[in-house]
């Protein structure tokens, strides 16, 4: 999907988890597939689509909150090694493109009925579930639950100082991915990333070591891209994950 699309979706979105009785399209049904097959083939991931998703979300979910008719799911399928980059990475970008379909969507990382959803994917030998995506449509107002989890879960942008530290000279390409990365949901609700600019090279990379925050930390990489209006490759060099861009903005 076209990523200036993809980065206008940012700055719209907003995390939903009570949705209407109402399937999704067969145009938005049609588009999330192709997309997930393309992300697939791509990274190498075993991202599944899930009709039916209010079956896994049909109880309260571990303290997390209730969900109300999921419509679908995105099963983030991978490798069972951590930190989790390409699933996040791949995960937000699917979130992102349903965002520009009209789709509302929740990121949910751990508290589902995960034993319902494997056994609803394939897993290959050396395959995990990593996380969910819920799909559906949203009201135009908050539930009650969604409304308590606004408040619990800070969904406000994190402050841009908690997530980088500037320098003299930062470009103003870094400033706009930082924006970016600022409005970032989280699969854990910790969003435990930081970014740094030095010698004119970008690096990302999980606070506090937090080895499990990797979902999140593929999540602000992908959102920096964006914001930036940039794409590249990251490489990890010890504990840091390096951008380097098509073109060299910076």
């Amino acid at each position: 999907m076209d990523r200036r699309k993809l980065r206008s979706a940012i700055y719209r979105r907003h995390s939903r988890r009570a949705f209407a009785d109402k399937p999704l399209s067969a145009r938005a049904e049609q588009v999330l597939k192709g997309e997930i097959a393309r992300i697939n083939k791509k990274s190498g991931l075993h991202i599944q689509y899930l009709a039916q998703g209010s079956r896994f979300f049909n109880r309260l979910a571990g303290g997390y909150g209730m969900f109300k008719n999921v419509q679908a799911v995105i099963a983030l399928v991978g490798p069972p090694d951590t930190p989790r980059i390409a699933p996040g990475y791949c995960g937000e970008e699917l979130v992102l493109a349903a965002t520009v379909l009209g789709v509302d969507s929740c990121w949910v990382g751990a508290t589902y009925h995960k034993k319902d959803v494997k056994d609803c994917v394939k897993l290959a030998p050396g395959e995990a579930l990593c996380a969910v995506i819920a799909l559906g449509y949203a009201g135009p107002k908050r539930s009650l639950v969604e409304g308590l989890m606004l408040k619990f879960a800070h969904r406000k942008p994190k402050k841009l100082p908690k997530l980088f530290n500037e320098v003299q000279g930062t470009p103003k390409s870094f400033m706009r991915g930082m924006e970016a990365v600022g409005r970032m949901p989280s699969a854990l609700n910790r969003k435990a990333v930081y970014f740094t600019f030095e010698r004119g090279r970008v690096a990302a990379a999980l606070t506090g070591g937090d080895k499990s925050g990797g979902l999140d930390l593929g999540i602000a990489m992908l959102h920096f891209e964006l914001g930036a209006g940039l794409a590249g490759r990251w490489e990890k060099q010890g504990e840091h994950y390096l951008f380097y861009p098509e073109l060299n903005n910076f």
